[in-house]
């Protein structure tokens, strides 16, 4: 890698990691002067007793719940975060703590922008940068490994009026407080594990071959790849072995760190599109079009894929730069078919009622989505196109 002109590395982030710390994080809490939290949640959360889980530790130590929104969808939306945000006016309370998946904690996000700013949601703040103060204290505790939406800048919110997944990035919805538990991923079944673990690992990639990657963002890339593809079959096959469950949530929360600073490119520019038109889960969708897109950027960034095929495993001192990033490529072919094999992950769009006549809509929205300008490769119609057609 060449010496950057210019880099920045910044998360604020705190994170604890334990088993059962998502059950007593009373200290943290209290440092951030939270007194009455607002719980943001799901109906699965609830009956899982997840929620009571991490309640109970709430109250024992003295907090006081302000109310609870367990509302959200699995694909939430920009009218959700507009009933989130005013339920949390009217109860006075002091902070977010979101207990879920992507959708959750994104939710929140948004949530905490209206609560803060007030204002339109996607007319005064969707796209990159625009906040300009400081926003309630973000608690997030995940219950799946995969979004990283616990430390990342980012959130993904469907807008209902435009049929698009919209993108708020700003420094100022980044969580002040990430609570990784094993315990709480334990009771995911295998094909969420696995579709919410490839989410992570398309993360760590994209980080690791776009433009925008540096030293930096590269050291939580690298270590968060060999991570996932050491743990995510093993966390499918045994859900309650909480090391596996461990190494993964550590994992999820490496490349969350890892793309909020070099962000994401083409697999999830077509990944958000496949969401808004066919509202595919966002992990599967970047299961499915992931080695497409790596094959589709693989000439744009050799030297990344040949690094890569040594994070894997199958370098070869003996082939070229090219042929040993082809080897890295098929090497998480394998992996993603050995962890659809456990889950009964999809692996191709047709068995996710995509059908051809939708492409052009969905080239037309990837070519519009944020993260294509930071894809190492120019990213054009033809070139989703050609993705789509070989991952049908």
């Amino acid at each position: 890698m060449d010496l950057p002109e210019f880099a920045m590395f910044f998360q604020p982030t705190i994170i604890i990691f334990g088993k059962g710390v998502a059950s007593d994080f009373s200290n943290e809490l209290s440092e951030l002067k939270i007194a009455r939290p607002f719980i943001v949640a799901d109906k699965v959360i609830r009956e899982l007793g997840l929620l009571d889980y991490v309640l109970k530790g709430l109250t024992s130590g003295g907090f006081e719940i302000a109310g609870i929104f367990d509302e959200v969808p699995q694909d939430s939306s920009t009218s959700v975060v507009v009933k989130i945000a005013k339920a949390f006016t009217e109860t006075n309370a002091d902070a977010f703590v979101a207990i879920g998946g992507g959708s959750v904690i994104d939710s929140a996000k948004g949530a905490n922008i209206i609560a803060k700013m007030g204002g339109d949601l996607v007319k005064d703040y969707s796209g990159s940068g625009i906040l300009t103060k400081h926003l309630f204290p973000l608690v997030v505790i995940p219950t799946t490994a995969g979004t990283g939406s616990e430390v990342t800048n980012a959130a993904v919110i469907y807008d209902e009026e435009s049929k698009t997944k919209l993108e708020f990035i700003d420094r100022f919805i980044t969580p002040d407080l990430a609570v990784l538990d094993p315990n709480m991923t334990k009771t995911l079944p295998p094909k969420v594990t696995a579709f919410s673990g490839i989410d992570a690992l398309t993360h760590a990639i994209e980080a690791f071959v776009d433009i925008d990657a540096t030293t930096f963002s590269d050291m939580f890339a690298k270590e968060a790849i060999s991570i996932i593809t050491s743990h995510l079959e093993n966390a499918c096959k045994n859900g309650d072995d909480l090391e596996e469950r461990g190494w993964m949530s550590i994992g999820a929360t490496l490349a969350g760190i890892a793309f909020s600073h070099s962000e994401c490119g083409i697999v999830h520019g077509i990944a958000h599109a496949l969401g808004a038109v066919n509202r595919v889960p966002h992990g599967i969708a970047n299961a499915i079009i992931l080695t497409y897109g790596m094959e589709y950027n693989l000439e744009a960034r050799p030297e990344k894929f040949d690094e890569l095929s040594k994070i894997l495993g199958v370098y070869d001192k003996h082939l070229s730069i090219l042929e040993n990033g082809k080897r890295a490529i098929e090497k998480i072919k394998e992996f993603e078919e050995r962890v659809s094999k456990v889950s009964g992950l999809p692996l191709k769009l047709r068995d996710v009622g995509v059908k051809k006549e939708d492409f052009a809509l969905i080239k037309e929205k990837a070519l519009q989505d944020g993260t294509v300008i930071y894809n190492p490769r120019e990213v054009t119609g033809d070139g989703v196109l050609e993705i789509l057609n070989e991952a049908f």
